[in-house]
């Protein structure tokens, strides 16, 4: 079992696709497995963030990224 609140995802054309999270992910948000699993089909990670904060941390996030394939 991976320890804390934990979602990987995979980025393709800029879109982060959930594709495993564990159950303190799930309690952390509130949401059982099966309505996050549900909500992932056609929505990725930043849809569950304000819609204020999405661009910004998704721009952050793929900047990172970017600067990680650098190196």
């Amino acid at each position: 079992a991976i320890p804390g609140n934990v979602a990987l995802f995979e980025v393709i054309d800029d879109y982060f696709k959930v594709i495993k999270f564990n159950a303190a992910f799930c309690e952390f948000l509130g949401y059982s497995r099966t309505e996050l699993t549900a909500f992932f089909e056609n929505n990725e990670i930043f849809d569950l963030m304000l819609p204020s904060y999405r661009k910004t941390i998704k721009n952050e996030m793929l900047r990172s990224l970017s600067l990680e394939n650098r190196q």
